[in-house]
């Protein structure tokens, strides 16, 4: 078992992401399985429907948008590695701080604030799908934007107080609790 050096608050806050990030996997099965039946159903049997598109769709969305944090916690995320992998393990904490701090933040305000009047809507209008055989509560999936921002954000959060570890203890490289 790895060391566990965070505050319990704190490595609860970093689970967060973990359980979630370990829940939606399975949708990448469910998505695949769905496609299979989608391309069965629309090419061997001739049969097409609204239904199986939007749900590729709606499981796309969810895997995307409430496993950013995840990625970001596993650092599966994009990088440009060809600078990034130069650096000592102190540069790379205040590389990954400033960007956290001035990009990452940011971003999960911005997105949180600029989705709240879009989710609203959704929900208040009870949206769902235009087309005939498509899906209800559409609403439903566009709450998984701003609910990608908090949990982004939460990530986000811990990763600074991680960053923050490494440059204050030289020497010592912080570890997730149970990756």
């Amino acid at each position: 078992m790895k060391e566990n050096y965070l505050p319990v608050w704190l490595a609860w806050l970093d689970q967060i992401n973990e359980y979630i990030g370990r829940g939606i996997r399975w949708s990448a099965l469910l998505m695949v399985l769905l496609v299979c039946v989608d391309v069965i159903s629309r090419y061997l049997l001739k049969e097409g429907s609204a239904l199986f598109p939007e749900l590729e769709w709606h499981l796309f969305s969810i895997m995307f948008l409430l496993g950013s944090g995840y990625a970001l916690r596993h650092d599966k995320h994009v990088r440009v590695d060809v600078i990034y992998a130069r650096l000592s393990e102190k540069q790379k904490a205040w590389l990954n701080l400033l960007g956290h701090l001035l990009l990452l933040l940011p971003f999960c305000f911005v997105l949180f604030y600029a989705s709240e009047p879009f989710v609203y809507r959704a929900f208040v209008m009870q949206e769902q799908s235009p087309d005939p055989g498509g899906l209800p509560y559409r609403f439903i999936i566009k709450s998984t934007i701003p609910a990608a921002a908090i949990l982004l954000g939460i990530q986000g959060f811990v990763e600074i107080i991680q960053c923050l570890f490494v440059i204050w203890h030289k020497g010592i490289e912080p570890k997730h609790s149970n990756n």
